[in-house]
């Protein structure tokens, strides 16, 4: 089953709301990069007007080639300072 993360503007707390959980990653189709496991995320959503606000955590780990060596290698890059803004009509 295809997980994505799928937020209801309309049921965002005036406030704002933590959002935590997993979401499959994206193949990138690059030989020597591959994903694997699901996207982390701990998001804060907030709704101002008709602006969508999302900012927070989020890591995926990836199985890389090295360009030097060859050699296979696993890591995890995490980005601490997501923001992203999406218009939502009323």
């Amino acid at each position: 089953m295809e997980k994505k993360l799928l937020i209801d503007a309309s049921r965002v707390n005036v406030e704002g709301e933590i959002l935590e959980g997993e979401v499959d990653a994206i193949d990138l189709e690059e030989e020597f990069v591959h994903p694997f496991g699901g996207i982390r995320y701990r998001l804060t959503v907030q709704l101002f007007g008709t602006e969508l606000l999302v900012r927070g955590h989020l890591e995926q780990d990836f199985d890389l080639v090295c360009s030097r060596c060859g050699k296979d290698f696993d890591t995890t890059i995490k980005v601490d300072d997501f923001t992203a803004s999406f218009e939502v009509s009323e």
